[in-house]
């Protein structure tokens, strides 16, 4: 007989560590808005490593609860299942989705605005590069010194 409760149990883990993961990304992320906003570069930069190790770990658990999900219903096909409490567990696995769901949408939300900071930053950048340019051009103007050719006396007494 088919035992449909373990697998919905290591897939709702799965989808909780997921969750919770993300929750972090999510702080990672608003930390990283306000290092952007202190011009703390280089905590920006420890941030963006950090958030990519939980995007590789997130994306093993999406491969791993795809994997449990597709054996699930295939054995679910196989076999009558109508337990409550697997029931309790498919709605559990199902809120747990929609609070992950939520979270990216708040990730993309802090993401956009980051976003949109640097790239006002970087037209700074640029702009502030120009006019560097520019006075380092004048002052180069400014500070040439005029070539001199060399002296010559013509005698034009004869």
């Amino acid at each position: 007989m088919f035992n449909g409760r373990e697998p919905l149990l290591k897939t709702r883990a799965a989808l909780q560590k997921k969750l919770a993961l993300l929750q972090e990304f999510c702080l990672m992320t608003t930390l990283q808005q306000q290092a952007l906003a202190g011009d703390d570069m280089q905590k920006f930069n420890e941030l963006i490593e950090a958030r990519q190790k939980i995007i590789d770990i997130v994306d093993g658990l999406d491969k791993e609860i795809i994997i449990r999900e597709q054996a699930y219903l295939a054995n679910a096909r196989q076999a009558v299942f109508h337990n409550a409490a697997a029931e309790k567990l498919v709605r559990d696995m199902q809120r747990l989705k929609q609070n992950i769901q939520d979270c990216l949408l708040q990730v993309q939300e802090i993401n956009r605005q980051v976003m949109q900071e640097l790239e006002e930053k970087h037209h700074a950048l640029v702009k502030s590069m120009g006019k560097l340019r520019t006075a380092r051009q004048a002052d180069n103007l400014y500070r040439k010194k005029a070539r001199q050719m060399r002296a010559y006396f013509i005698d034009k007494k004869k």
